[in-house]
């Protein structure tokens, strides 16, 4: 029994070779993770979504933390119109949520 912890988020951002297909993916990296166990969910526009949405399994750190990275394919033409993406990674009650769009970049 120990306290859970919010893990660290890093939300990267298609490159500009990638939006020049119809398609490209967004990464949302979890670190410091305290237990194997976590919920991700994406949005956009507020909207949950989970198509287009595949998540790597949590791998065990050095110092017994976790991490995983969870991928998302969007339209290049959503990104290139602003729609704002969003991250959430739960572990237990506790949760990190990141946003990002093309204004930010």
């Amino acid at each position: 029994d120990f306290p859970l912890s919010p893990p660290a988020l890093t939300l990267l951002f298609p490159s500009a070779e990638a939006l020049k297909e119809s398609r490209a993916t967004l990464v949302c990296l979890a670190e410091d993770i305290s237990v194997a166990l976590v919920h991700v969910s994406w949005s956009v526009n507020g909207r949950s979504v989970t198509d287009g949405v595949w998540s790597s399994p949590t791998e065990e750190q050095q110092d017994t933390t976790f991490k995983m990275s969870s991928y998302l394919t969007i339209e290049s033409s959503d990104w290139m119109n602003n729609a704002d993406f969003s991250c959430e990674v739960a572990v237990g009650s506790k949760f990190t949520k990141k946003s990002i769009s093309v204004s930010q970049c």
